[in-house]
């Protein structure tokens, strides 16, 4: 059958034509539909239909544009104008740029329809469009990945790339394309990337993985694809090869459930075995880039409260760079380099240690009401003497860091459920809801009922 492409910015016109016109009958079927210019391009860089009905006065962009657009870039693609009693001063136009015919739309009509598709139908076997058109089964293609986000979107775009046959990329991602290999095309994968290699070379260096097994079609396999790419691809490449081969199967990796909480304590900083087992645990755990994301931006807030340091901005600047496990391993490593550095410039490793677990120790606590005094005596160390050892080490004093520890706890309480004010003040160490109103407000600018309310400052 022959693929039709509907476009109107009428979404009740466009179905009634997709539902009303005797397609079928005539050899055609209709693959798609668009409510304009842009998303009608895209669909047809997706999934070229053999024909497209368009009308052409649309908000924006006219059908006009689409026909030159169609014209430069898919002139096999024919078209047909869905026109207007008033506006055929348009129509000459439409068809001295090429327009194979044109549907009057007050004329709808059974017996006008079918004899306009059939002559329709007609033109397009004259132009050597069979009715029946077989679509080449996908079967493998090479995913185009950029390493690094040095490179700029708008630089890739405009170069067009396309292979020897024509087939186009596909976007995945806004990093990554998509370059199906059909079943006619003889040559290695690797030799029919080189041209994409070259043009390339100018921007960020790129990663090529050829896909093997893919379900029929790009609409089929895209949803695997993005997995493919932020699992798979994501942990397969080690940083130094071109050119990787993945299986269909590896779509289908899937997330852990392990939660990774050893990252929000503090022994990985100190402990290089521990460091090396939390890496090693972390990419078992198969976690997408923006899982990673949102986690260790967490993580990056915690060591912000503790050392005043700036991570979680720095984190928001690099999210673009981390594009590979294997990028996230070195920021990882420097991470703890620069930890350790602070630490070491602070304080002795004993002293950095002796806080640290201290630290440790009042994360964990399922209440915030223990003061300094106990968190001293549970590292064998007087009051005095720990919190002078603590402000060495983070720059700040104790009850600063707690008080904050304490405001934040509050704040995933208020927002986890509807737990009681009181409790929640008393949980968090505040010695009566009062005080703890008043502090809450102080610090956030909400009473805490005001904050459960709205959902967080953000609102």
């Amino acid at each position: 059958m022959r693929k039709v492409l509907v476009v109107d910015d009428e979404k009740l016109v466009r179905r009634g034509i997709m539902s009303t016109f005797p397609w079928e009958k005539h050899g055609f079927v209709v693959s798609g539909e668009a409510a304009g210019v842009e998303s009608a391009l895209e669909f047809v860089r997706r999934d070229p239909p053999d024909l497209v009905f368009t009308d052409l006065t649309m908000p924006g962009l006219s059908g006009f544009d689409l026909i030159r657009a169609l014209g430069t870039e898919f002139p096999a693609v024919a078209t047909v104008v869905l026109t207007c009693h008033d506006s055929f001063q348009y129509l000459q136009e439409a068809m001295r740029m090429g327009v194979l015919d044109y549907i009057v739309k007050t004329e709808l009509e059974d017996e006008v329809l079918d004899r306009s598709l059939a002559r329709i139908s007609e033109k397009l076997r004259l132009r050597g469009v069979p009715e029946e058109v077989a679509t080449p089964k996908l079967e493998r293609g090479v995913l185009i990945c950029a390493r690094g986000a040095q490179w700029q979107r708008g630089d890739l775009m405009p170069v067009v790339l396309s292979s020897a046959d024509g087939q186009r990329l596909l976007e995945v991602d806004p990093t990554t394309w998509f370059l199906p290999l059909l079943p006619r095309q003889t040559d290695t994968w690797e030799s029919l990337i080189v041209a994409y290699h070259q043009e390339l070379v100018a921007f960020e260096p790129w990663v090529f993985a050829l896909v093997t097994g893919l379900p029929g079609s790009f609409e089929a396999a895209l949803p695997g694809l993005e997995r493919l790419r932020s699992t798979g691809l994501f942990y397969a490449w080690n940083g130094r090869q071109n050119f990787l081969r993945l299986a269909w199967i590896d779509a289908e990796l899937t997330a852990t459930n392990v939660n990774l909480t050893g990252w929000f304590q503090t022994g990985w900083v100190l402990s290089d075995q521990r460091f090396e087992a939390l890496l090693a645990e972390t990419r078992r755990a198969v976690w997408d880039r923006g899982r990673l994301c949102s986690h260790f931006d967490a993580v990056a807030l915690e060591w912000d409260r503790l050392l005043c340091l700036n991570l979680a901005q720095e984190l928001h600047s690099l999210a673009e760079s981390l594009l590979f496990w294997t990028n996230w391993e070195h920021w990882l490593i420097g991470l703890r380099d620069r930890l350790l550095g602070t630490l070491r410039a602070q304080a002795s490793p004993s002293t950095a240690q002796s806080i640290l677990e201290a630290i440790d120790y009042l994360r964990l606590q399922p209440q915030l009401n223990l003061g300094a005094d106990e968190v001293a005596w549970q590292q064998h160390m007087s009051r005095s003497y720990f919190c002078q050892c603590f402000r060495k080490v983070t720059g700040q004093s104790f009850g600063t860091y707690l008080g904050g520890l304490r405001l934040d706890r509050a704040k995933a309480l208020l927002l986890a459920g509807s737990e009681p004010i009181g409790r929640i003040a008393d949980e968090c160490g505040f010695r009566d809801r009062r005080y703890f109103s008043r502090v809450f407000r102080a610090a956030t600018g909400f009473l805490p009922t005001e904050y459960r309310r709205v959902g967080g400052p953000e609102v």
